[in-house]
């Protein structure tokens, strides 16, 4: 996440990185950043975005884009697909990859290995 931080402020934009090993320091004053407006883009990844505390903050912020793409590692593909049937959704999107998938879930104890 840091080399995307560093081309967005290189870009002239305000960047606030969430992760889950910051003290309540820089938690609290990413938190303020976010609720001011004072960055335009946040970076996070899956994992963190798990933590209730994320997730209630992000729900109260007027999010206009999530932005998908590839990291810096071009074997990695990172998206968010809108489902309206998430169980199908998942079915189109295994039956289509050609690849290995990961799929990171909110609810992880309902998904199943078959």
């Amino acid at each position: 996440m840091a080399d995307q931080e560093r081309r967005i402020i290189e870009g002239g934009g305000t960047v606030c990185i969430l992760k889950g090993c910051m003290t309540r320091a820089e938690k609290d004053e990413a938190f303020e950043s976010i609720q001011l407006s004072r960055v335009k883009f946040i970076l996070t990844n899956p994992e963190t975005l798990r933590t209730p505390n994320i997730l209630g903050l992000l729900s109260k912020v007027n999010i206009i884009h999530v932005v998908k793409g590839n990291p810096d590692r071009t074997n990695n593909n990172y998206s968010v697909v809108p489902a309206i049937n998430k169980v199908e959704t998942l079915l189109h999107i295994l039956k289509d990859a050609k690849k290995p998938v990961i799929i990171f879930s909110l609810q992880p104890n309902k998904l199943r290995n078959d």
